[in-house]
């Protein structure tokens, strides 16, 4: 047991250190839980796909907001206590899904998981870059990075499972979840690495990037919305794209193919560890087109073996292109204003997520699902492209 800068006992850096990450594990789990019960809740409540991406968008629209302005509240009063508000509202959030009984409750859920990542977000990312006990800043974002994959993997794949054999299908996977989430109490003796405290001002303002770093703060600002446009996807619409494709109503085989993408994402990155933040973001979106191309091809083709295909490419080019981004986030900003400067590139991250996932969701209102997702897909390919031709002229960094 070590003393924080605040004083009180607590635990040390090595044990705060994975005690967050699994932290911020259980936070993406829960964020994903809802993806196979969305067809659930549609068949239940009786609404439409736009309705049901805008439920999906609701956790990025607030999410935004919360990082506008908590993004830097952590580098002025601690990691610690924004932390604990972030990860108590996490588990309001899993308890009012449970207790859901109408729409306004779905969207009330889907808002307070939205607020609590954007609280944790930069205070948790800059927390884990502190703690790491040897000052090893890759291997921060690695945890990171992986925690949001693994945990958004997980969450599909048992909440699925659960859904389809087990009892209470829109209430269980929350309850468990609950559980899981015990051992974040122990967040109250997190070592504190904010030495120097600054007084509390709530403001809503972009966070800042400084001027010496815009260039390359763009870029993987850039990489990471396009992977995760392509996520968002998977995460929306996969399940039904999947149940059309296969002709199966079975929900554990729709968070199967969803946890599946996210699993090649968490596997892309624990195996690019070594690998130049450069090459990973690159490698990434080079293989975004594969993926997506496969996806496309699979449904005319009745294809189950193309479609996991490119699922596993969409994954991996995901889990690359975020890890690269990470990385170079972390070298590059300042240890002063690390929190504001992941939190900006939160927001760029997941504005990837919500304005895609909704205009794919009306856009298979109007078309219908596989002329959207072919749309969508030769969208996020062109950009992809161009941002691979632009990392040609991106400056290194050392």
């Amino acid at each position: 047991m070590s003393a924080g800068p605040s004083g009180f006992y607590g635990l040390g850096r090595t044990p705060s250190f994975w005690l967050l990450g699994y932290a911020f594990l259980m936070l993406f789990v829960g964020t994903t839980i809802p993806t196979p019960l969305y067809r659930v809740y549609q068949e239940e409540l009786h609404f439409s796909s736009g309705v049901l991406t805008l439920i999906f968008a609701i956790y990025v629209l607030t999410l935004v907001p919360s990082l506008l302005a908590f993004g830097q509240i952590s580098d002025r009063i601690g990691r610690r206590s924004v932390l604990l508000i972030g990860f108590s509202l996490a588990a309001l959030a899993a308890i009012t899904f449970a207790s859901a009984q109408g729409l306004a409750a779905l969207f009330l859920a889907r808002a307070m998981q939205g607020v609590a990542t954007g609280i944790v977000a930069g205070a948790g990312s800059a927390a884990l870059a502190e703690l790491e006990p040897s000052g090893n800043s890759r291997k921060a974002s690695f945890v990171v990075t992986a925690a949001n994959a693994s945990g958004a993997a997980l969450g599909p794949l048992f909440a699925g499972a659960l859904a389809e054999y087990g009892p209470w299908p829109t209430r269980l996977p929350y309850l468990v979840l609950l559980v899981l989430m015990l051992p974040i109490v122990g967040l109250v003796g997190m070592r504190e690495t904010v030495a120097k405290r600054r007084p509390l001002a709530l403001e809503f303002r972009l966070p800042a990037v400084p001027a010496g770093i815009v260039k390359e703060f763009a870029f993987a600002s850039a990489a990471s919305f396009t992977v995760w446009a392509s996520a968002a996807m998977y995460l929306t619409l996969a399940p039904g794209y999947v149940a059309m494709l296969l002709q199966l109503d079975n929900l554990a085989v729709g968070g199967v193919f969803v946890s599946l993408m996210l699993i090649a994402s968490a596997a892309a990155q624990f195996l690019g560890r070594p690998l130049p933040f450069r090459t990973a973001m690159t490698a990434g979106l080079a293989l975004l087109p594969l993926g997506l191309g496969s996806l496309i091809l699979a449904s005319p083709l009745h294809s189950a073996a193309l479609l996991l295909v490119g699922t596993l490419v969409v994954g991996a080019g995901h889990g690359l292109g975020f890890l690269g981004a990470m990385v170079l986030v972390n070298k590059i900003a300042p240890e002063t204003q690390r929190a504001e400067v992941t939190s900006s590139f939160y927001i760029v991250s997941y504005l990837g997520v919500a304005l895609p996932a909704v205009a794919i969701g009306f856009g298979a209102q109007l078309v219908g699902l596989f002329a959207a997702v072919a749309i969508f897909s030769a969208l996020v390919s062109l950009l992809a492209i161009v941002l691979l031709a632009a990392s040609r002229r991106m400056v290194s960094v050392g």
